[in-house]
C-alpha cells in the first residue's frame, strides 16, 4: 500500500505466543503490516498518522503486555529525496518513538523527544538491565536517548562525530569508556 515503496527489513518472530511466527514489515510512508507465517494471511495492517524512518525492525518484549512489541522512529516533519529512482527519507526532524503492541495497537509514544534532531533514524530495543523487558534507544542530536518500558525518557549518552549510527551493540565492555561512542 506504500506511496513511497522503500520499506524496512523483514522482522520475523512469534508476536502473539501462538507458536506460529509472524512477519512484520513497515514502509517509510507509515504502513505497518503483520503477516501470518504459516499461510501468508494478513493479520493486521496499520496506516499510521506518521512517516516511519526505520530501515531495520526488531520485535522485543518491551511492555508487560502479552506478546512482542515493535519500536519505531516516526515524525511528520520529513524531507523526501530520490536516490537511484527510489523514494527515501533523508531528513526526519522532531522525531517521536512509537511502540506498537503485538496486535498493532499503540503501547506508548514519546512525542518529539529531541526537537533538535535532524537525523532520527534507527530505534533499538534491548534488555540492558536484565529485568525481562527491553528498554528502547533512539538517536538524538549527537546523542543516544534511552527510554524505559513505559516510554519515560531515562537518560542520554553523547555520540560524538555523528548523529546517525546504524548499529547498537549491548553487552559487557572491557575497553575505555572514551572509545564507546565515536
Amino acid at each position: 500500500p506504500a506511496d513511497h515503496p522503500q520499506i524496512s527489513q523483514l522482522a520475523v518472530e512469534d508476536l502473539d505466543n501462538d507458536m506460529i511466527p509472524e512477519a512484520v514489515i513497515a514502509s517509510y510512508d507509515g504502513h505497518v503490516l503483520c503477516v501470518e507465517g504459516n499461510d501468508g494471511s494478513l493479520q493486521w495492517h496499520r496506516n499510521l498518522d506518521f512517516k516511519i524512518n526505520n530501515p531495520r525492525l526488531e520485535l522485543k518484549q518491551i511492555t508487560d503486555d502479552p506478546g512482542l512489541e515493535l519500536a519505531l522512529t516516526v515524525s511528520n516533519r520529513v524531507s523526501w529525496s530520490y536516490l537511484g529512482g527510489s523514494g527515501r527519507i533523508n531528513n526526519i526532524r522532531d522525531p517521536s518513538v512509537l511502540v506498537l503492541r503485538s496486535d498493532g495497537a499503540r503501547a506508548w509514544i514519546a512525542s518529539r523527544y529531541d526537537e533538535r534532531n535532524r537525523g532520527g533514524h534507527n530505534t533499538w530495543a534491548e534488555d540492558v538491565n536484565a529485568d525481562g523487558f527491553s528498554e528502547v534507544f533512539a538517536i538524538g542530536d549527537q546523542k543516544l536517548v534511552g527510554f524505559d518500558t513505559s516510554g519515560a525518557q531515562k537518560f542520554t549518552l553523547p555520540v560524538r562525530n555523528g548523529d546517525h549510527p546504524d548499529a547498537l551493540t549491548v553487552g559487557p565492555w572491557a575497553g575505555p569508556t572514551s572509545q564507546i561512542l565515536h
